[in-house]
């Protein structure tokens, strides 16, 4: 990946964390406009960076599905795993303090890694909605052949949270955020197979002609 890739995004990644710290000071959200601003652009800027760097570290490179489901598992899972258990753990041992208490129960810590809004951490939903994101690899793999397969693609992925959901949140593994964030995930994956910034540039003459030798 050359410099200058890694250069913006850094810079998106930047901007997506500051807009997160952003959205939980409550001297910005009060105002409903800044918390709108803040919530409705860092979750799909998280989203388009990651389908861009799992288009670099992942599809570009060939992986074998069951590898990346293996890494995915690894990277995503276990820390899924873990801070779910040590939020519960914590809520328990602090109940009196806390704001948002936990079912104090077998069945409700299990309940919480399968319907993660439920959870004692329920910001692991990401963790959980970016998993099964990722585990639509084939899809990725097929679809990339030419743009007659990945505009279609693109296309119902825009129209799907219309028909399934419209709010993030719900069902097992959080599904329903996985289809309302998977378009921006794609438009990550597209927007580094096609490399679209630098041809961008160079339609604005910003890249320098090549000199033939």
């Amino acid at each position: 990946m050359s410099s200058n890739k890694i250069l913006w995004i850094s810079i998106l990644q930047g901007w997506a964390m500051f807009l997160v710290v952003l959205g939980h000071c409550e001297a910005f959200t009060q105002y409903q406009w800044c918390k709108d601003v803040c919530y409705g652009v860092h979750m799909p800027l998280f989203m388009f960076v990651s389908g861009g760097l799992f288009y670099i570290t992942r599809i570009k490179k060939c992986w074998k599905w069951n590898d990346v489901a293996i890494d995915k598992l690894k990277r995503l899972g276990v820390p899924y795993l873990f801070f779910i258990a040590f939020a519960f753990g914590l809520k328990v041992l602090m109940a009196s303090k806390v704001k948002n208490g936990v079912d104090v129960s077998l069945m409700g810590f299990l309940q919480g890694y399968v319907f993660p809004m439920n959870s004692a951490m329920k910001e692991m939903w990401f963790v959980a909605a970016l998993f099964l994101i990722m585990m639509a690899y084939p899809l990725y793999k097929w679809s990339l052949k030419s743009l007659s397969t990945a505009i279609p693609v693109l296309i119902i992925a825009l129209a799907m949270p219309y028909f399934f959901t419209s709010y993030v949140g719900g069902g097992i593994l959080n599904w329903q955020g996985a289809i309302r964030y998977f378009v921006f995930f794609y438009a990550g994956i597209l927007c580094f197979k096609y490399d679209v910034v630098n041809r961008l540039k160079m339609n604005r003459g910003d890249c320098p002609k090549t000199i033939a030798t």
